[in-house]
């Protein structure tokens, strides 16, 4: 009987640890590589002229998007920030309730300001037009994990954060910890100085509903809201009208690329759903290189984020098998004791 309590014991602990990472079925809801358009417009991404009016070109060129709202004194003599929906409320609305993740890369070529940059804004507003909740990168090498309330920020990692055994600051800071040097190994220089072009940034936030949200950039866990900044955005999750839009937002004076971009449920990136290097979409534009693409769709070699955040319905049911053999292994010794 003791043997049968222990064992007991241990399947309760084992059962514990195994509960899988996001009880939501991991599946796209967006997507966009930018290699089936060939025009901006045919995105279907809606302009927010309630806070600001779009300003600089945006085209696509070598199967990403490229956007230039640098200072041109005939072509874009005022640059502005400008706002994009692109995935709207009549999507998003259900998805913010539970478990989501967010995806996209990004490369800044030029910049006007090194504090300006491109990010993709979750819980968005398109009737305010200035709140929603942000990561945003800043080439001069720091970031800012903040929400944005009625025009009023709030950071959401001032205490810093932890993912494992991973301990990070707030993605402020300056010195051997910038962002900069952790993702990339360059030194942040000084608030004028941009360290971050031609520098392919794979940002992934990961929204755990009710608890918290995980910001990855190339598979590096940099930074998570604290408790504190958790109070500050719970508002955002689960409204039932407006917060819940994903948008793009791109600030003044900047140049670059913006490719692969996935919204999901759940936590993760299906595999299923990532190209392969479609940087280098120039060069595999010849039909016969480019009919060799599924032989080269190992998505875990591209972004890891499959191997730390698994499919939710494939875990559950190993975890199923595994928790049925203990049970049966469980019921054996039972019926032994009972026997003797």
């Amino acid at each position: 009987m003791k043997k049968f309590l222990t064992l007991a014991l241990a399947i309760m602990m084992i059962a514990a640890m195994i509960v899988p990472t996001s009880a939501v079925e991991n599946k796209i809801v967006y997507s966009q590589d930018f290699n089936s358009v060939k025009t901006f417009e045919e995105l279907g991404w809606e302009a927010i002229t309630s806070f600001t009016t779009p300003t600089g070109s945006q085209t696509i060129e070598n199967g990403k998007l490229l956007i230039n709202n640098l200072k041109d004194a005939e072509k874009n003599p005022s640059p502005k920030d400008s706002y994009w929906v692109v995935v709207p409320d009549k999507i998003m609305r259900s998805v913010i309730a539970n478990d989501y993740t967010v995806q996209w890369d990004m490369e800044y070529l030029e910049s006007g300001d090194a504090a300006r940059y491109f990010v993709f804004l979750l819980n968005y507003d398109r009737e305010l037009g200035n709140t929603y909740i942000s990561f945003h990168m800043r080439p001069k090498g720091w970031a800012n994990f903040q929400s944005r309330l009625f025009g009023t920020w709030a950071n959401l990692d001032v205490s810093g954060s932890t993912e494992g055994n991973i301990t990070r600051p707030d993605v402020r800071v300056k010195d051997e910890n910038a962002i900069s040097k952790y993702v990339f190994g360059i030194d942040y220089v000084d608030e004028n100085t941009s360290v971050l072009y031609n520098k392919v940034m794979t940002v992934r936030m990961e929204v755990h509903a009710g608890k918290c949200i995980k910001v990855f950039m190339n598979d590096k866990f940099v930074t998570a809201t604290d408790d504190a900044g958790w109070e500050n955005i719970s508002m955002f999750n689960g409204a039932a009208d407006g917060y819940s839009e994903i948008a793009l937002k791109v600030g003044s004076t900047m140049k670059g690329y913006i490719d692969n971009v996935y919204v999901a449920t759940g936590i993760g990136i299906p595999a299923s759903a990532k190209p392969v290097e479609t940087t280098k979409a120039p060069e595999t534009t010849k039909a016969p290189e480019t009919t060799k693409a599924p032989e080269t769709t190992k998505a875990p070699a591209t972004t890891k984020a499959p191997a730390t955040t698994p499919s939710t319905a494939d875990m559950t049911a190993v975890y199923a098998m595994a928790a049925m053999a203990l049970v049966a292994v469980a019921a054996g010794m039972a019926k032994k004791a009972r026997a003797k």
